[in-house]
Parts: C-alpha cells; sequence; structure tokens
C-alpha cells in the first residue's frame, strides 16, 4: 500500500530546551548586614525593590558591633561582645540603583 506525500502526518517541530543556557555565569552578589544597606561598589543606599528573601534557621549568638557569631558572653575580634540572640537569618535580594550591583541584605531576627 503506497502513501501519498498529501497523506503524511505533519512532522514535529523539536522542543526547544528551557532553563538557564549551558555554559551561563552565575551573578555575583555581595551579602551586605542591613544594619547599613549601602553599596559595596559606589556607597549608594539607594536600591531596587526587595525581590526575593530566604530564610535560614539558626541558634547562634551576634556580636554588638559587627555580624560576627560566636559563644554567648565571649569577646569578639573587634572589640565587641557576642550578645544579641537570633533564630532566623533572612537574605532579601536588591541591587543598586546607581550602579547596578546585585546584592543580598543580610537581618537577623528573634
Amino acid at each position: 500500500m503506497m502513501v501519498d506525500n498529501d497523506e503524511r502526518k505533519p512532522k514535529r517541530k523539536p522542543t526547544t530546551r528551557r532553563g538557564r543556557p549551558k555554559g551561563s555565569k552565575t551573578k555575583e552578589r555581595d551579602v551586605v548586614a542591613a544594619d547599613h544597606t549601602r553599596c559595596r561598589k559606589c556607597g549608594s543606599e539607594k536600591r531596587t525593590p526587595y525581590a526575593n528573601s530566604h530564610a535560614v534557621d539558626v541558634s547562634a549568638v551576634r556580636c554588638l558591633r559587627c555580624p560576627l557569631t560566636g559563644p554567648k558572653g565571649r569577646d569578639c575580634g573587634c572589640g565587641g561582645r557576642y550578645e544579641l540572640p537570633f533564630s532566623r537569618v533572612v537574605l532579601r535580594r536588591t541591587s543598586c540603583k546607581d550602579c547596578g550591583q546585585a546584592r543580598f541584605d543580610k537581618y537577623w531576627e528573634t
């Protein structure tokens, strides 16, 4: 039995690959303590609205003067003491409006 060219089924289009292209670079992001949310590249305080946030549940104690964590009551290397307890760290994605540098703002929550 012969099949005419007109009766053939149409060919499927090849599927396009979805997702991130191979070889694309990961965007470098600074992590900035939220006490002073400034761009590390240009020093500006202007930022875009927060896009995504990632929360990490932890149980730690933070230094009073810097963003380091350590055992409660001990002296930190910056001259402060580990006294601020927190149970969660939230990273919020944003970028600088002036220079475009991407960054995460870090917030400590109790």
